[in-house]
């Protein structure tokens, strides 16, 4: 009884692997769509006033301060694509 194990082993690796390749589309899919509906909603007049005052008071309070600092250091927003410059609208103030 003579079996072909580098048959099935190698049916094996192609299933997972293509089980793998459909799994990462799934993801960079989704990853698209999110960034997407963030855009979208960081358009909306409100959301943007609203972000800016939740900024503006964990400038003004020490422990949100930390807390925010602490994330950034571990790497929580190293993923980010927008670059802040400070020259932004600032629609809060108006």
């Amino acid at each position: 009884m003579a079996t072909d194990y580098n048959a099935r082993h190698e049916a094996v690796v192609n299933r997972e692997t293509q089980k793998h390749e459909r799994q990462k589309a799934k993801a960079e899919a989704a990853e698209q769509n999110m960034t997407r509906t963030l855009a979208g909603l960081l358009k909306q007049e409100n959301v943007k006033k609203a972000l800016a005052r939740d900024a503006m008071a964990a400038t003004r309070d020490e422990s949100r301060f930390q807390d925010i600092h602490k994330r950034a250091g571990a790497g929580t927003y190293d993923n980010d694509r927008e670059v802040i410059t400070g020259d932004e609208p600032r629609p809060w103030e108006d």
